[in-house]
């Protein structure tokens, strides 16, 4: 259906939406922070009213301490004390009969006006005592606002309260309300050890007071360093609501709550018509948060049936925990955001609009130049496939002969040569060496025009890569009597971090360079190590060749580019690698500078960080070539899948030394039958192969394994695809490993080893 919409069209639309998701993206971003700000304000306002209210139940709480301590220490609580004991006493053992009846049942006043009665009329000594100190008491409550005033002797017998409940004149030590909060309270004054010693306990339904929730306070009565009974306040719930309940700053959905341990409130709610007070639960991860003494904010919907922004604090007070918490309605918050938001959309409707008449207005003349991209677009897409296509099969082809001459070279380098022999051989396969790298640096102008060049961090010796750079181009340099000369290798002989194929990559194109613009005089490879944090090395390659001009230097960089045409009529060449040389040492985050005169030779300066390798020197690194062949178990049984018999011949020379048991299949249809004939410790499977290839024969191991409940045998892809995008879809087919050809005996033998299980779950070649 897209495709039948002219172009004309397509563009205003696109433009049109483009427009829109710019205008939804840039108002929801915006209504984003504001709403992050708005939210950040409501939590800093919830958080100071939370401070304010925190520091007035303080003072508040800290004023019943104050209250209670001055009473304990008054003299005539001390003798009120005394003398309702001996009032108590006088009584005889009928006292709670004796006095509810007297000051509760028999009480003239109504129920909640009780403590109005001074003395009861009953001509006892209790009755004296009673009108001489429930004045004052009475007085204490009703100016400090307290609920209820108690005194107990020591035996726990409450002989005084102001406000003459059901727990009047009854034992809290073992009556029927010896298991309230009270009980607890004066137990855990009548054991206090010092004067002044305070006991808290947190709102609870009080069944004396109805079920009515109440808390207590309690502090020892002492004289002469010896308690003689409790003085105890019952808290206000009226007084602890005047402290919660302000309303500024809430607006008209906020309120401040005590919630305690068990969820529940300690005040009641401004919205409720009735006590909330130990009735509404309230819970959500801040409040849970302050409980544990962290402060916390949240957005919660488990109260008031609202979605509510939710501040919440720690309060403690004589080790009972509560949170302070502020909420307010979250639309209320947003009430100014969402006031914004439609704002911004009308807007942006009426643009849109605009937007859309002035490109369809436009979109005529346009038409044609973004064919044209498109057309261009395509076409570029086109080369770069057929380019990629190209440069794959290239590589798969130069590199499966080079693993038969490599390979080779390396078998042939463990066998009995002569020191000359052996120089002679490691100029071959360094040569060989030489000869990829040229093919992959056209690869890897690919890849970094691509934008895919990966660079390894791994231990390698300066030293030997100098080295060696410095015999194979002496050879040729030799050849043009020229001299070379190589000096500062002997202080990188540590082992450092970094890429070593590619630093050779970089050498041979400097020193290859060097060689073929150099007809006489010398050519010195240099090496000096810095000392800068970076650990950096500085290597230069300088020559007495024919130089260069400046507007040359500015170019030579360039990819497919030389001094000059005559230059490359004279000494050959694809320019590409000093293209390549600039962006690796840019990659590796180096430096590289150029000095030359024309006729007077150029100096090239590399600048690379490479760290010391930590724990690797160079007397361990045969060590660990050696462990890497030796350590592998013998008499393993080897299915190795080749098409190419040059290939299966190099496969065949560097594993025989190891006593293996070798089965070849030229193809993946015959590995395939040979794993189901009989079991292999581990199999080298070629990938591109005539009649099935690798992956398909892969595949098909595995599901003999898992039809005949067999363990997973390792399978190594072995392929002259060497890229890393080309290795990781091995790994992600199923291969237990890759191989690249062309092969390097001891990396092969190093990954046949990790590969492969242990030594007593291999299978016996014998047992096959």
């Amino acid at each position: 259906m897209l495709k039948k919409i002219p172009l004309a069209l397509k563009i205003p639309a696109l433009i049109a939406v483009s427009a829109i998701l710019l205008a939804v993206g840039i108002a929801a971003f915006g209504i984003n922070a504001a709403t992050r700000n708005a939210q950040d304000a409501a939590d800093d306002k919830l958080r100071a009213l939370l401070d304010n209210r925190s520091q007035v139940l303080t003072h508040y709480l800290l004023s019943i301490e104050q209250d209670a301590r001055t009473v304990a220490s008054s003299p005539l609580t001390r003798a009120a004390l005394g003398e309702f004991s001996a009032a108590w006493a006088e009584l005889g053992g009928d006292q709670q009969q004796v006095l509810q009846d007297a000051y509760i049942t028999g009480n003239p006043n109504v129920l909640g006006e009780k403590e109005n009665l001074d003395a009861a009329g009953t001509g006892s000594i209790y009755d004296a005592v009673h009108g001489k100190y429930h004045p004052w008491f009475r007085t204490l409550l009703k100016e400090r606002g307290y609920y209820d005033i108690f005194l107990f002797d020591l035996n726990g017998n409450l002989v005084y309260t102001v406000f003459k409940e059901l727990d009047f004149a009854t034992n809290l030590n073992s009556g029927e309300f010896r298991d309230t909060d009270l009980g607890n309270a004066f137990r855990a004054a009548r054991t206090a050890r010092s004067e002044g010693s305070l006991h808290f306990f947190d709102f609870k339904p009080y069944s004396p007071s109805h079920g009515a929730p109440a808390s207590f306070i309690s502090i020892p009565l002492m004289e002469g360093g010896e308690t003689i009974g409790v003085l105890a306040f019952q808290m206000p719930a009226a007084r602890i609501n005047a402290v919660m309940a302000g309303r500024s700053g809430l607006g008209t959905t906020g309120e401040t709550l005590i919630v305690g341990e068990d969820g529940l409130m300690r005040n009641d709610s401004r919205f409720a018509d009735q006590t909330t007070i130990l009735n509404v639960a309230v819970q959500n991860i801040a409040i849970d948060a302050a409980l544990n003494g962290v402060a916390a904010s949240t957005v919660s919907t488990d109260y008031r049936d609202m979605t509510m922004k939710v501040q919440a604090v720690p309060f403690e007070f004589h080790g009972t925990r509560w949170a302070l918490v502020a909420v307010i309605g979250l639309d209320e918050i947003m009430a100014p955001i969402h006031a914004m938001r439609d704002k911004i959309t009308y807007t942006s409707l009426v643009i849109l609009v605009a937007i859309t008449l002035i490109c369809l207005v436009m979109a005529r003349g346009i038409v044609a130049e973004v064919q044209g991209l498109i057309e261009a677009r395509n076409s570029e897409a086109r080369a770069h496939r057929a380019k990629s296509e190209f440069l794959a099969m290239m590589s798969h082809e130069i590199r499966t002969p080079m693993n038969g001459i490599l390979g080779m070279a390396s078998v042939l380098a463990d066998s009995d040569l002569s020191e000359s022999q052996r120089a002679k051989l490691d100029v071959i396969r360094f040569s060989g060496d030489s000869m990829l790298n040229v093919l992959n640096d056209i690869l890897d102008i690919s890849r970094i025009e691509a934008g895919r060049l990966e660079l390894e961090n791994i231990p390698f010796s300066l030293h030997d890569v100098l080295r060696k750079v410095k015999e194979v181009h002496a050879l040729k340099a030799e050849e043009r009597g020229v001299s070379m000369t190589l000096s500062g290798h002997e202080a990188v002989q540590a082992l450092r971090l970094g890429d070593a194929n590619r630093i050779v990559q970089i050498l041979h194109n400097l020193a290859s360079n060097a060689v073929k613009f150099t007809d006489t005089g010398v050519i010195a490879i240099s090496c000096e190590v810095l000392n800068d944090a970076k650990e950096a090395v500085r290597i230069e390659v300088a020559d007495t060749g024919i130089g260069m001009s400046a507007e040359q230097v500015a170019r030579v960089f360039a990819p497919f580019v030389q001094a000059s045409r005559s230059t490359t009529r004279k000494y050959g060449g694809s320019g590409l690698g000093l293209s390549i040389v600039k962006n690796l040492v840019d990659a590796m985050g180096g430096k590289l500078n150029v000095e030359s005169m024309p006729g007077m030779g150029t100096t090239f300066a590399i600048t690379l960080p490479l760290e010391l390798a930590p724990g690797v020197t160079d007397e361990t690194r045969p060590e660990m070539a050696r462990s890497a062949a030796g350590g592998v178990p013998r008499a393993l049984s080897v299915l190795v899948a080749e098409d190419n018999e040059i290939n299966r011949l190099v496969l065949k020379a560097m594993l025989e030394p190891f006593n293996f048991s070798l089965d070849f299949a030229a193809n993946g249809l015959e590995a395939v039958d040979a794993f189901a004939g009989r079991a292999f410790d581990i199999v080298l499977m070629d990938i591109e192969m005539p009649e099935m290839g690798g992956r398909e024969a892969l595949s098909l191991i595995r599901e003999h394994e898992a039809s005949n409940a067999l363990a997973a045998t390792p399978v190594i892809a072995v392929s002259a695809h060497a890229t890393p995008e080309h290795i990781k879809s091995f790994v992600k087919d199923g291969f237990t490993a890759c191989v690249t050809k062309p092969l390097d005996p001891v990396a092969l033998v190093a990954t046949i080893r990790a590969a492969c299980p242990p030594s007593n779950e291999l299978h016996s070649s014998a047992t096959g």
